[in-house]
């Protein structure tokens, strides 16, 4: 799918590394109309791991969570350029992930699965 703009790489794997059947869902959105219909299917459900899919570049959201709630995953959203060096990178390890992608650079941010560390509150 690279093409003048470059592309995005979404990957979404188990921490430990084991391949898994039904693993997460996901929603990838883009707010720039005329890019949605290069995005589809946009609403992946029970989907294995390990994943990969290229995007088109451009405005584009990718949410990803777990289907179960407990599996670990390790989300990694890649943007390359044109001749396929590596622009921008980011990385979630959270049970719902969230990468905003943009001709500015990559956001991510999610919440942590149940029992996780992080999601401890603050005293």
């Amino acid at each position: 799918m690279s093409d003048a703009e470059g592309k995005i790489l979404l990957r979404v794997r188990s921490a430990d590394g084991n391949a898994r059947t039904s693993a997460f869902d996901a929603l990838i959105l883009s707010t720039d109309r005329s890019l949605q219909p290069r995005l589809s299917p946009s609403r992946l459900t029970g989907m294995p791991i390990p994943f990969e899919r290229e995007l088109p570049a451009g405005d584009v959201t990718v949410i990803v969570r777990t289907t179960d709630g407990t599996t670990a995953l390790v989300s990694d959203c890649d943007v390359l350029g044109p001749d396929g060096k590596r622009k921008v990178y980011g990385r979630s390890s959270n049970n719902l992930a969230v990468f905003v992608c943009s001709e500015g650079g990559i956001m991510v941010t999610g919440l942590p699965g149940p029992g996780s560390d992080s999601g401890a509150s603050a005293s």
